[in-house]
């Protein structure tokens, strides 16, 4: 049971893993500066904005041209 609770506690906190990125973030920062690290960072955020704008778009196309199959 104790096993148990401690994996959902972990699996409520997303930020708590270290993900690949928090890795790289971490590793640029501590090798490069603080500059890097915030670039990296921006970076990561950017890429991540775009890769989710894409995905919903075309979710959306993907609704949008399947509405006459629904009658719409």
């Amino acid at each position: 049971m104790e096993y148990f609770n401690v994996f959902y506690r972990r699996l409520g906190n997303p930020d708590a893993y270290a993900r690949p990125d928090n890795i790289f973030v971490l590793t640029e920062s501590l090798a490069k500066g603080h500059r890097n690290g915030l670039a990296v960072s921006a970076g990561l955020a950017c890429g991540i904005t775009i890769h989710t704008l894409a995905a919903v778009t075309g979710l959306s196309i993907i609704i949008q041209k399947s509405a006459p199959a629904y009658g719409y």
